[in-house]
């Protein structure tokens, strides 16, 4: 995607009245993005489930453009309460909880943001990977409770170890370019193969047995639900380490769980967690896990990117332009 000439954040909007276009907003996208929508447009914040509900059954018919992810999404029932629904956009890559046939059959654009925090979310996955290997959390709590002389414990290395990506998309492609850094081998599972000079692996258990770390960067869907399962966490094996910057749905949580309580796996570290931001408790206590809150893409630089493009997204489409990023069905 060229975002050399998106618009600026500040700059101004080119639909000719742009306040009479009615918003629904269904996640918390932070507040750089709110501002900017509503110095410009009318826009309805709805992100609890059940107030969104009401409003669409009450005020569906005014919406023009809804703002979504992938986890919340939309619903054909919705569409049908937004009879001048023109536009969907996601705030990330993923939109899989957006009914995206309903959509297209009823002539509405559908929109994401791929790879505009690919950096990003690489450069997490690979904290994590630092942080569960070398034990950051562990030595912190020990280093501020007991003397340093007694911590007693050894951390390995990244350093040439075998790093598998299971999705090899934008997000794997950056994280492999920085493996370059700790000399690690790097191989990869997806849906096809791509032309990048790594070992291609047929199936997830091949490169769970292969590898020394996993790590999912690849979309949610139902083919790709538990994806690791107990037989791929087995096969990654006690001196393993698996990271989740994918969805929570990738992995299967209870086999994720009994791998770290049994030892089958080294540790985990997730930005993502079924059923989030409700965590399973049980989840919640299992030893060498690191968790984050699904923070891996929500740098600064990431965010201003994301302004540029559904800027230009929502404004070309109302006004005849070219959308930057439609879903890969709307080409079809």
């Amino acid at each position: 995607m060229d975002m050399s000439n998106l618009p600026s954040k500040d700059g101004p909007f080119p639909h000719p009245d742009p306040k009479s276009l009615n918003v629904l907003v269904t996640r918390d996208v932070g507040a750089a993005l709110s501002a900017t929508l509503e110095e410009a447009y009318t826009v309805h914040q709805r992100h609890d489930a059940e107030e969104r509900r009401d409003f669409i059954a009450a005020q569906g018919n005014i919406i023009d453009v809804v703002v979504t992810s992938g986890l919340i999404g939309i619903s054909a029932a919705e569409m049908d309460q937004m009879p001048n629904l023109k536009f969907v956009h996601s705030f990330a890559s993923g939109y899989e909880s957006v009914d995206v046939a309903a959509a297209k059959a009823r002539g509405i654009m559908v929109a994401h943001m791929p790879g505009t925090m690919a950096f990003s979310v690489a450069e997490h996955a690979i904290g994590l990977m630092i942080s569960i290997t070398r034990g950051f959390i562990h030595n912190d709590k020990v280093a501020r409770e007991t003397h340093w002389d007694e911590c007693g414990q050894h951390w390995p290395n990244l350093y040439k170890k075998r790093l598998g990506l299971l999705g090899y998309g934008n997000i794997g492609a950056e994280i492999a370019q920085r493996m370059q850094g700790f000399e690690m081998e790097v191989g990869y599972h997806a849906r096809s193969r791509r032309d990048v000079p790594h070992a291609y692996f047929e199936t997830p258990l091949a490169l769970a047995e292969w590898a020394d770390y996993v790590i999912a960067a690849l979309p949610g869907s139902a083919d790709t639900k538990h994806i690791v399962d107990a037989d791929v966490l087995g096969a990654l094996g006690p001196t393993g380490y698996f990271i989740n910057v994918a969805r929570g749905t990738v992995v299967d949580s209870a086999a994720l769980d009994q791998a770290l309580r049994s030892g089958a796996i080294a540790g985990a570290g997730i930005d993502v967690a079924e059923g989030d931001p409700e965590i399973p408790t049980a989840l919640l206590e299992t030893p060498n896990l690191q968790i984050t809150p699904h923070v891996a893409g929500q740098s600064p630089e990431a965010v201003e990117r994301k302004l540029g493009i559904i800027r230009a997204n929502i404004e070309n489409h109302l006004t005849g332009g070219e959308v930057l990023s439609p879903v890969k069905e709307m080409k079809d």
